[in-house]
């Protein structure tokens, strides 16, 4: 998306989570990279 900053969550594919304060899963997300032009 050219709308949003350069190298920021465009989307999160897997939801991660944690149970008490430990990490399970970490979430898996799309990063936004602009291309030069």
């Amino acid at each position: 998306d050219p709308t949003k900053e350069n190298n920021t969550v465009g989307h999160v594919v897997k939801q991660g989570y944690r149970l008490h304060d430990r990490l399970v899963r970490p979430a898996m997300v799309g990063v936004n990279k602009i291309k030069p032009q």
